[in-house]
């Protein structure tokens, strides 16, 4: 009897959940701000970087790198590098932020520091 009454309350919370789907737009490069039209997402797949500064000091060169997006006016680090060569060797590290990030209509995205392009998958939602 307990499991009939769950799944007659799970039946009717799903029929009480609005369902939407994703119809696919368009693939584009987002460099300058753009806004996400209304009744669309966006999935950010990730990024084409730019070049990256390099600093000198006495223990060698280092190159360093944050790269970051714009979303509604505010930098969004989604990632970090550097390469240093220095008298013991060559080292380096590395993170790439988690992709993909969705975001909703109305939000401006640009690129940000060290950031040339966004790749950014466009889709359509149809209620």
């Amino acid at each position: 009897m307990k499991h009939g009454v769950f799944i007659l309350a799970f039946c009717a919370l799903q029929l009480s959940i609005e369902s939407q789907i994703l119809q696919f737009s368009q693939v584009k490069l987002v460099a300058t701000v753009e806004t996400v039209p209304s009744n669309k997402v966006w999935k950010i797949e990730g990024f084409f970087p730019t070049t990256f500064s390099r600093y000198s000091s006495s223990s060698g060169v280092t190159e360093g790198h944050i790269y970051n997006l714009v979303v509604n006016g505010n930098n969004r680090p989604v990632g970090v590098s550097s390469f240093l060569t220095g008298h013991w060797g060559t080292s380096y590290a590395g993170n790439i932020g988690n992709f993909p990030l969705w975001i909703p209509a109305g939000t401006t995205l640009s690129a940000g520091s060290n950031v040339g392009e966004i790749s950014v998958i466009e889709f359509t939602v149809i209620p």
